[in-house]
């Protein structure tokens, strides 16, 4: 009984640490909100785990996130840092994008650099996007709020092109 509840012990606090596997590298990115990240959160490439966050600092009205990405993994000079929801809860990600100078001239990153603010975008706040419907919600029956949400939520789910009229047109 100890030993599975050591190896249980075990399982579960490296589950929660989430380390990184391999050697790695040190970055930082500026973000201008930071709003969600915690020491811990992933660090993705084309949506593949490649790091995690060591720590998330205010450093002049501005957030300073420090993360870890495993050494095999390059930044290119130009590319960007985007925080992106991980999931519904609200748990949030850093998402590296490659810039053109990946593809140009093969500039990357030293380890230990940072991204500048203006290579950093933080996460959509879906509260502020979703009450500015209200008005709009109050103005609409609840069946035709129904249907508005659903395709809101197709549009960010990348499966709807566009909002599409609520209402059956008038026909001529």
């Amino acid at each position: 009984f100890a030993a599975l509840s050591i190896l249980a012990t075990v399982v579960v606090v490296s589950t929660l640490i989430n380390p990184v596997s391999g050697s790695s590298s040190q970055y930082r990115a500026v973000f201008v909100n930071a709003s969600g990240l915690v020491t811990g959160s992933d660090v993705q490439i084309a949506g593949v785990r490649v790091g995690r966050v060591d720590s998330v600092e205010l450093v002049n009205n501005q957030a300073v996130v420090g993360f870890e990405l495993e050494s095999a993994q390059r930044i290119p000079s130009d590319g960007r840092a985007v925080v992106r929801y991980a999931d519904l809860l609200g748990a949030r990600t850093i998402s590296i994008e490659p810039g053109q100078a990946e593809r140009a001239t093969g500039n990357y990153l030293s380890p230990g650099a940072t991204i500048p603010v203006e290579q950093t975008q933080p996460a959509i706040d879906l509260t502020d996007i979703l009450g500015g419907f209200r008005p709009l919600f109050d103005a609409l029956d609840p069946a035709e709020v129904n249907e508005l949400a659903a395709q809101v939520v197709q549009v960010f789910q990348g499966q709807g092109l566009s909002l599409i009229h609520i209402s059956e047109p008038t026909r001529l």
